[in-house]
């Protein structure tokens, strides 16, 4: 996480970029590489959030 860096942020979106190197077909959304919504709390309770989301999508 890049909790107070967001600076790297435009930085790794190019490195990503020049990583794939035209490996494959890529949305017209840039920037790919986004700050967190949640900041600081993107660990577990995003993964609770992620588990929640798909648990309404699922018919159980």
């Amino acid at each position: 996480m890049l909790v107070g860096q967001p600076y790297l942020l435009p930085w790794i979106d190019t490195a990503l970029l020049q990583s794939l190197n035209g490996y494959m077909a890529l949305p017209d959304i840039a920037p790919y590489i986004v700050r967190s919504e949640l900041g600081g709390q993107a660990g577990p309770p995003g993964a609770i959030a992620l588990a929640a989301i798909a648990l309404k999508g699922a018919r159980i």
